[in-house]
């Protein structure tokens, strides 16, 4: 009968049923002298919830207000620093940036020719250049133009295939005409 009670609460504990008292009892059930080493486990479970988060001592509260120091505000005195800095990073931003656009609208290119005929010369050199380095890549092309061959070997390689399916066709012809003994077995069925 107490098993049966005790299996009862257990499911309702589990299913998140049990009210305090039920569980109260059922404690005592698993705790009782005459029960199983089945429950053995929920008697560990059940033992592990009756000890509860113990409160802090008064010690801890006042370590923890002394770290925390509810009185001070760390930051006021370095608010005026903390003001220059911000005041001084702003000034260096400013400074940086018109020494940078400063380079970089003087830096207009310079005219290097004089003779026009001698600045027209070199252009067509340096395009002459440009335009050989550029066909230069296209020599490993080259190899890509062989797979334009394997279509027509896979062509001649379908005739053999065909063939071939021929001949055995023939054969197998003669198979209808010649059963060996495992065919006659089937044809006899």
């Amino acid at each position: 009968m107490e098993r049966e009670k005790t299996e009862e609460l257990l499911r309702k504990y589990y299913d998140g049923l049990t009210s305090s008292e039920e569980e109260a009892r059922l404690r005592e059930l698993l705790d009782a002298s005459g029960t199983d080493d089945v429950f053995a486990s929920d008697r560990i479970l059940l033992s592990a919830g009756r000890t509860g988060v113990p409160e802090p001592s008064v010690e801890f509260m006042r370590n923890l207000e002394a770290v925390t120091r509810h009185g001070e505000h760390p930051g006021v005195r370095s608010r005026p620093y903390r003001y220059a800095l911000s005041v001084a990073a702003g000034i260096a931003l400013l400074v940086g940036s018109y020494f940078i656009f400063s380079t970089v609208a003087a830096s207009e290119p310079d005219d290097t020719f004089s003779d026009p005929e001698l600045a027209m010369a070199e252009v067509r050199n340096i395009l002459l250049n440009v335009s050989q380095n550029m066909n230069t890549g296209t020599g490993a092309l080259n190899t890509i133009s062989t797979m334009s061959v394997l279509p027509g070997a896979m062509n001649e390689m379908g005739r053999t295939v065909r063939s071939v399916d021929r001949s055995l066709s023939r054969l197998r012809y003669l198979n209808v005409l010649n059963p060996t003994g495992e065919e006659k077995d089937k044809n006899n069925e």
